[in-house]
């Protein structure tokens, strides 16, 4: 995959990050928690309309990582994609890193607390984010 495709791919997965993340600091509010509410009710399976948001704690909860997620999202387009596509290994490699730790913590976290179907989405998520990152060809490196 050359730099340019793995960025433009790397990109099209930070711009619909920032949707989901939007989601999940919305509900925070509770007229906009109903988006968020069906995501929960996907990530804990069956699909019955059950999952509501409805303690203080969660909704800052939600409001705290829907921030965290759009920030890692908007890295993911404006720093990560744009090394990529210059081939700068160094982020590249510190990008693959930091997904790791998101994914072990969220994914071990995620089943500790019962919710197996999140760490099914962290994985292909994990997936969708590994083929850019380990597919790319370094076009400098290649032609030396």
């Amino acid at each position: 995959m050359s730099p340019q495709t793995a960025s433009q791919f790397l990109k099209l997965i930070g711009y619909v990050s920032i949707g989901f993340a939007l989601a999940i600091a919305g509900a925070a509010w509770p007229p906009t928690s109903g988006v968020f509410n069906f995501l929960f009710d996907m990530v804990d399976w069956p699909l019955d309309g059950a999952a509501t948001i409805v303690s203080e704690q969660t909704r800052l909860l939600s409001a705290i990582s829907g921030g965290v997620f759009a920030s890692w999202s908007v890295m993911l387009v404006l720093i990560i994609a744009p090394a990529v596509a210059r081939g700068d290994e160094d982020i590249r490699r510190s990008a693959l890193i930091a997904i790791f730790v998101w994914y072990f913590i969220d994914s071990a976290g995620s089943l500790a607390a019962g919710f197996a179907g999140n760490a099914a989405f962290n994985t292909v998520y994990l997936l969708m984010l590994l083929v850019p990152l380990m597919r790319v060809k370094n076009v400098a490196a290649a032609a030396s």
